[in-house]
């Protein structure tokens, strides 16, 4: 749990830290951004969508 903005903006400079409602969560998950990652990309969005979350791709 990132409690403030100060910690994401650290680690994600380019994303709009303003816009998130706080306290913010933060979760790392790797798969493959091609054809062969399909599957583990479906996933992570159906996770996001079901917390309410967004996922930024790095």
């Amino acid at each position: 749990m990132l409690p403030t903005p100060d910690e994401l903006d650290r680690l994600r400079p380019d994303l709009d830290v303003a816009s998130l409602a706080l306290p913010v969560f933060w979760t790392e998950a790797y798969t493959p951004w091609s054809a062969e990652g399909a599957v583990g990309v479906a996933v992570l969005d159906e996770l996001a969508a079901a917390a309410k979350g967004i996922i930024a791709h790095a």
